[in-house]
């Protein structure tokens, strides 16, 4: 009983760990990216343009072209909308 106990208070803690797992916006060399919160790159710097992300989405833009990426770098929209 007490190993299932810590076994769910342990996936709890996991968990909410990954909500409060941040990620930033970053400019290296004229390119925006994003780094989690030791600073480790998630999504490459290939980006004209980019914002934080908000709700699960964060835009992008790339060649002019804008649209939303999710936090795992895929695009969720073509890259299709003008600035």
């Amino acid at each position: 009983m007490r190993k299932i106990v810590l076994l769910l208070v342990m996936v709890g803690v996991l968990a909410v760990g990954n909500c409060l797992a941040q990620i930033a916006v970053v400019d290296e060399n004229g390119k925006w990216g994003f780094v989690d919160e030791m600073g480790n790159q998630i999504i490459p710097y290939q980006y004209e343009l980019a914002m934080d992300f908000s709700e699960g989405l964060a835009v992008v833009e790339q060649n002019g072209k804008s649209s939303y990426i999710d936090k795992t770098g895929k695009v969720v929209l073509p890259l299709q909308y003008d600035i």
